[in-house]
C-alpha cells in the first residue's frame, strides 16, 4: 500500500503575518485540519498537532456562517471544540470572536 500523504500550508514569507485583529486566526481553517486529524488518526492525532503548532493567538475568530450556531455549518462542531479547549492555555480558546 502507499504510504500516507500529509499537506502542509506554509504561506510565502512576503504574505506572513503573525495572527492579529487584521489577520486573525480562523476557526474554518482550523476545523479543516482538525477534521482531517480525526480522518488520519483520530483525536489522539489532532491532540499531537495542536501541541505541535505555534501561533496561536487571542485573535481567535470563529468565521463560520451563523457562528452561534454551530451544528448548521461546522460538521464535528462539538468534537472539534472539545479538543481546543482541553488545549485552551495554549489555543486561546477562551478568546474565540464571533465576527459581529
Amino acid at each position: 500500500p502507499d504510504p500516507p500523504r500529509f499537506w502542509v500550508y506554509v504561506p510565502l514569507s512576503a504574505s506572513r503575518h503573525p495572527p492579529s485583529e487584521d489577520f486573525p486566526v480562523c476557526q474554518t481553517y482550523v476545523d479543516t485540519v482538525i477534521l482531517g486529524c480525526f480522518s488520519w488518526g483520530g483525536k489522539e492525532l489532532a491532540h499531537e498537532w495542536i501541541s505541535n503548532t505555534s501561533g496561536w493567538s487571542p485573535y481567535f475568530l470563529n468565521d463560520a456562517p451563523l457562528s452561534r450556531r454551530p451544528w448548521l455549518h461546522r460538521e464535528r462542531h462539538a468534537e472539534i471544540d472539545e479538543v481546543l479547549a482541553q488545549h485552551s492555555e495554549w489555543t486561546k480558546f477562551a478568546s474565540r470572536r464571533h465576527p459581529e
